[in-house]
């Protein structure tokens, strides 16, 4: 089984913010990635699809689903194909929580106890406390949906607001960001 890059995954996963992905899906472009993050805990199981793409036919329509408590399957009707049985794994969904990657970065960076992480823009960016490195003390703040402006303003007036402290860093699980950020001085975005 193929490894493609989990960190990758897991940041494209984030930025999608759509809640929950078709398992099925993912496995054909990133191999065992998947699993390897559902083994350490990134992404777990979601709830199930309750609408899906026909796959019994070429016209590709959107079709909402029944359950047959009698059979306790999953099915729906399609003009051209009549009734289609859909088998659990189809309807299986994955989730990802950024929850879990605010935890692991607290643990995996050294965070100056108490670690008292704070909300700086609602579900965009949070900062996770100040770390020791190599003599420096740095803030740590973690953003998710920088690739939009209007994000990256939010983020921006909430670091200038109430800098976290003199030197820091911005974690994003974004490509590049749109334009060049300006941020107070002594912190970076990476």
């Amino acid at each position: 089984m193929i490894l493609a890059d989990p960190v990758n995954l897991l940041c494209n996963l984030i930025e999608e913010r759509v809640g929950s992905f078709e398992a099925s899906a993912l496995p054909d472009q990133w191999g065992g990635s998947i699993d390897f993050l559902s083994n350490i805990g990134a992404v777990t199981r979601g709830g199930l699809l309750s609408v899906l793409t026909c796959r019994a036919c070429d016209g590709d329509h959107p079709v909402h689903l029944e359950f047959d408590p009698r059979t306790r399957r999953h099915w729906h009707f399609c003009p051209e194909a009549g009734r289609v049985v859909v088998e659990d794994d189809v309807l299986a969904t994955i989730r990802v929580d950024p929850e879990w990657v605010l935890d692991w970065l607290v643990t995996a960076l050294p965070i100056t106890p108490p670690v008292r992480r704070r909300v700086l823009v609602p579900a965009l960016a949070w900062h996770l406390g100040d770390a020791h490195i190599g003599g420096t003390e740095l803030a740590i703040v973690f953003a998710i949906g920088m690739c939009r402006q209007s994000n990256l303003g939010a983020l921006a007036s909430a670091i200038s607001a109430a800098p976290p402290a003199d030197f820091g860093i911005v974690l994003t699980t974004s490509a590049a960001p749109p334009r060049p950020l300006r941020l107070p001085p002594r912190l970076s975005i990476s």
